[in-house]
């Protein structure tokens, strides 16, 4: 809820609204609670490097409407980008992540959802929306968190049903380009043990770019994103059962992600002069839409000194598909600019994901607490992908494949208080992975190899954590932990086979302090780690195509620095803070891949005889070495239970390369994001009206590349300047 801080702040005391108007402001931060260790705990208790979105970034974020991409440098460590719009985000911490643009990637950063891992890129697109929280667990998790988090979880919970209250809210914004963004919640009782809560957001923006090459205005970068939730709670009082069942799902139509060929000056990484972000000139089409559908039962027994919990989620893709011209087309029909038919697809056919997990934990809250039980993964995805000979013209060639995963986990988790300051977690869990993929159906496409692999793979995860209290308001930790992501494999195109990743093994050194400080004026957060991937899974990609191959790299090194703090600078000015430090490196002195090809862009790795490129030594793809971010919020209260706010951010992603060479053309610049949010507050926080921006200084940079003979880039969204109304009932 959007409300004066120092109203906000008497109302956690107990007191009525008028009353609170009346109580002395204060300046204490509010108590910072997380689920790093599937149970809630404070954030100094935990230990593990971990930062939570303020309830006011998430809102502010959001408010033109952006997709989850808009959590990307919003927390020390965190990079996410798409190079297929707002569906199949790819997601990185601390350097590590995977680039794979296909139906059938798997990342190394986990995305849990309302306690189900969403496994398939297309599955972490759905949209963020009325959510109590949003952690980033940075780090392997695997003792806790599903399967395939060596690099850490992002993790996302929505606001639950309440017993006993009817309340709601209704937000609207509209903005540039005609961008408007309606929410909706309602939260109703049924008797008093039921509750059920209705949540639905609507996003949507007109075509604002104009196609020069058709001579068509506004032809692009619309879209229509709706989303809804329901949740029933039941919660009989005394009973020792509850239980919260969750239906979701999605419908987005709209424009596919737009390449703008000859975007990237040649000798540099700079726009090139007379760039304009509204025009594009393409000889295809492009188009975009995902449907899905999913619901997740989570019930909870409480027995003597135990809790069994059950987790059983499903998840469909009734619907996907994504058609653009990744060459870019005409560089704005400039003159002797020319083109290749270089149009693709990506579709889901069918995409399932079953999950149940059991878990029993310890709730006697003595000095050991443990938890145990078992986890269950089953994935089915058929994906086509298609190119097509001419522009906007019939399909040359196309591949159908299907990629089904199976695995089973057990794992256990103890937390041991061995003296009062100081405390031991310890957590393992041992996985099974079976996968397999085949070709279902080809067209006009040569390959060599066999039409179909699989392999089975098992690995022992562990991590183990020492936490000291030096003070009551200063925690000291350290923690080692491994992580497993299990084989990988890449579609076969025009005579190349299916390519195959092996698994990779991760083990992670951290250590920090969190604290308190300042009569808890003053939250100061952080960690030093050090980690070593071996046999970590690349993604190469094609450089006159879009044909991606697999393979490992010997050994991978990341190290780095990170920093939260959150400040009550004055009883109405809240500030927040974070920083990190990412430093990677690949070891493989034999690893060679393809360089740029015929895209004229400067390569500078040492290139073999047979005119690849050896990349020991680079940092990962999408490793910013520096992020940082910073939030202020100022209260001005106005009396009667009025007043104005003024909340701002700004992130900062620095540079970083596209894929795995170095070239100067294909690498970020830096990129400085502003946000402001001016609003007005009555009736105690029930109404507020506000403006904003997103993207205030209208920053343009380009944000990735394709190698070929044209440089298309992918550039950042475009300044949105608007208006909000919220109101709560």
């Amino acid at each position: 809820m959007s409300m004066p801080l120092h109203v906000a702040m008497a109302q956690e005391d107990g007191a009525s609204a008028p009353e609170a108007e009346e109580q002395p402001a204060r300046s204490q931060l509010e108590e910072m609670t997380v689920t790093a260790s599937r149970n809630e705990e404070s954030v100094k208790e935990v230990p593990i490097s971990v930062t939570t979105v303020p309830q006011q970034q998430i809102e502010a974020l959001s408010s033109d409407g952006s997709d989850i991409r808009n959590l990307s440098g919003s927390t020390p460590s965190l990079v996410v980008e798409s190079s297929n719009g707002r569906s199949l985000p790819r997601f990185y911490i601390r350097g590590f992540g995977n680039t794979d643009f296909s139906t059938f990637a798997s990342q190394p950063v986990g995305l849990v959802y309302d306690d189900i891992q969403l496994s398939n890129p297309a599955l972490k697109s759905f949209p963020a929306f009325d959510l109590a929280s949003i952690e980033v667990l940075r780090g392997p998790q695997g003792s806790l968190f599903g399967r395939n988090t060596p690099a850490g979880v992002v993790k996302l919970e929505s606001a639950k049903p309440v017993l006993g209250t009817q309340e709601g809210y209704f937000s609207m914004s509209t903005g540039t380009y005609n961008s408007n963004n309606y929410e909706m919640v309602y939260n109703a009782p049924i008797g008093n043990d039921m509750a059920v809560r209705f949540s639905a957001i609507s996003q949507n923006r007109d075509d604002w770019v104009d196609d020069t090459f058709k001579d068509v205005k506004d032809e692009y970068g619309g879209y229509a994103d709706r989303a809804f939730r329901t949740q029933l709670l039941y919660d009989p009082a005394d009973s020792g059962f509850r239980a919260l069942l969750n239906v979701h799902g999605r419908d987005l139509d709209g424009t596919a992600r737009l390449f703008r060929a000859f975007t990237v000056l040649p000798g540099s990484n700079d726009l090139a002069p007379g760039f304009d972000i509204e025009k594009v000139a393409m000889d295809a089409r492009n188009e975009q839409a995902l449907k899905s559908l999913g619901a997740n039962a989570r019930m909870s027994w409480d027995f003597d000194n135990v809790t069994l919990y059950s987790i059983t989620g499903y998840e469909g893709i009734n619907h996907y598909f994504s058609r653009g011209d990744i060459d870019g087309g005409f560089s704005n029909g400039e003159e002797g600019a020319t083109a290749f038919p270089v149009e693709t697809s990506g579709q889901v056919d069918d995409l399932r994901q079953i999950t149940q997990e059991l878990r029993l934990a310890s709730n006697d809250g003595g000095f050991l607490d443990w938890q145990a039980g078992i986890y269950y993964f089953d994935e089915s995805v058929t994906g086509t992908g298609r190119t097509y000979g001419s522009p906007s013209g019939p399909v040359s060639n196309f591949t159908r494949n299907t990629q089904e995963t199976q695995s089973l986990a057990g794992f256990a988790a103890v937390d041991i208080a061995l003296t009062e300051r100081l405390k031991t977690k310890l957590g393992a869990r041992y996985t099974w992975n079976d996968k397999s993929f085949q070709v279902d159906e080809t067209f006009n496409t040569d390959f060599v190899g066999p039409r179909s692999d699989s392999d089975d793979s098992s690995k022992l995860s562990w991590d183990a954590s020492l936490s000291y209290a030096l003070t009551p308001q200063v925690t000291t930790y350290g923690r080692i932990a491994t992580g497993f992501r299990a084989q990988s494999y890449a579609a076969p195109d025009q005579n190349l086979p299916i390519t195959i990743a092996e698994p990779e093994e991760m083990i992670s050194y951290e250590a920090g302090f969190k604290s308190e400080l300042l009569d808890n004026r003053l939250r100061l957060n952080a960690s030093a780690y050090y980690y070593e991937v071996d046999g970590q899974q690349l993604t190469a990609a094609g450089t006159e195509d879009n044909i991606l191959r697999l393979l490992n790299a010997d050994t991978t090194i990341g190290q780095g620095l990170e920093l939260d703090l959150w400040a009550h600078v004055t009883e109405q000015l809240l500030v927040t803070f974070g920083a990190s430090y990412n430093d990677t490196e690949l070891d493989d002195p034999d690893l060679a891949v393809n360089g740029c090809g015929s895209a004229g862009c400067t390569n500078l790795d040492p290139e073999t005889d047979d005119g690849l490129f050896l990349i020991d030594g680079n940092p990962l793809p999408r490793a910013a070495k520096y992020i940082a971010n910073t939030t202020a919020r100022y209260d001005i209260p106005m009396g009667d239970g009025d007043g104005f706010y003024i909340f701002g951010d700004l992130s900062y992603t620095g540079e970083y390369n596209y894929g795995l060479t170095e070239s100067i053309e294909l690498k970020s610049n830096p990129l400085l994001l502003a946000g402001l949010r001016v609003a007005y507050t009555w009736d105690y926080g029930k109404y507020e009206v506000a403006g904003f921006c997103r993207n205030c200084t209208d920053e343009v940079e380009a944000l990735g590349a394709v190698a070929i003979n044209n440089m298309a880039a992918l550039v950042n969204e475009p300044r949105i300047i608007g208006a909000n109304f919220k109101m709560q009932f």
